[in-house]
């Protein structure tokens, strides 16, 4: 692993530079280890206009202690890892396509080290996919202090299927980008993740989603004539839709949220309300009678 650094004396910040996303998670798994202490993401990442990425890690024990549900459990023994006010250390991530650069301000305050309040480390974890928030979950206490991560989540803890026609609030499509990203980073699939390549993956993920509606005749919505195996395996080939689609929009530098919302205000346009009402006609037909 290769980066550049450079101390900065007068506030302690140290300045750091990886090649790749990988390589940061990597150096900051080590120097947890080697501080026995645990940086963890308070809030989402933030894209900035140029596209760049900016993630903070804070040190976990910074901040208040939020009961979750209704107070009735106890909390553990040990007490809470949160302080109840903050602690400095901090390490600021900004993540483009060149590099990733990050400023490290590894002095704590306000608390000790103690190793009861660490968290358990990624590696120690099966599907992360390079993200860097842990579900620290024990059925004995009631401050679940970290959120539940994509990669990490259990097929029988999350419902995907017979749900009310909505979907979850998290993850969003940047969420799923970096995961992907990183999946492929860790198995050195870039090289093969190519937008030719992803386009014909793509057509052959939507070759086997569509056989699983062939010879069915029509079908209800919500699937109520199907089997709980053949919409779980639905669900697995609309992933593998969304997940190429989104691949191959990254390698093709589209901003696919933005490009969504620019086409449907489009669409709107094309297909004015009063005009359109009940009707399956396309937008020509509406444009050569005006």
């Amino acid at each position: 692993m290769k980066y550049t650094y450079v101390q900065c004396d007068l506030n302690g910040k140290i300045l750091k530079e990886f090649h790749t996303f990988s390589e940061f998670v990597t150096w900051k798994e080590e120097e947890e280890n080697k501080t026995m202490s645990k940086y963890v993401r308070q809030r989402g990442s933030k894209k900035l206009k140029n596209g760049d990425i900016v993630i903070n890690y804070h040190c976990c024990r910074s901040g208040m202690y939020k009961p979750k549900g209704k107070g009735i459990k106890r909390l553990k023994s040990q007490g809470s890892a949160k302080i109840g006010i903050s602690c400095p250390a901090v390490i600021k991530v900004r993540h483009s396509t060149e590099n990733v650069v990050v400023q490290y301000f590894p002095k704590h305050q306000n608390h000790e080290t103690q190793l009861e309040h660490l968290r358990i480390s990624e590696s120690d974890r099966t599907a992360i996919a390079g993200m860097d928030e842990i579900e620290e979950k024990n059925s004995h206490a009631a401050d679940d202090v970290s959120k539940i991560i994509i990669g990490d989540v259990r097929s029988d803890v999350v419902k995907v299927i017979d749900t009310d026609g909505t979907f979850s609030s998290s993850p969003n499509l940047e969420d799923i980008r970096e995961i992907q990203s990183n999946f492929a980073k860790q198995r050195n699939w870039e090289q093969y993740h190519q937008p030719r390549n992803l386009l014909f993956a793509l057509v052959g993920e939507v070759g086997e989603l569509a056989e699983l509606f062939q010879w069915r005749g029509e079908v209800k919505e919500g699937l109520p004539d199907w089997t709980e195996e053949d919409k779980e395996h639905l669900s697995q080939e609309l992933s593998d839709v969304l997940l190429y689609l989104i691949r191959l929009s990254e390698k093709c530098h589209i901003d696919l949220p933005a490009a969504v919302l620019k086409k449907i205000s489009m669409n709107a346009e094309k297909y004015p309300v009063l005009e359109v009402w009940g009707s399956d006609k396309k937008y020509i037909k509406y444009e050569d009678s005006s």
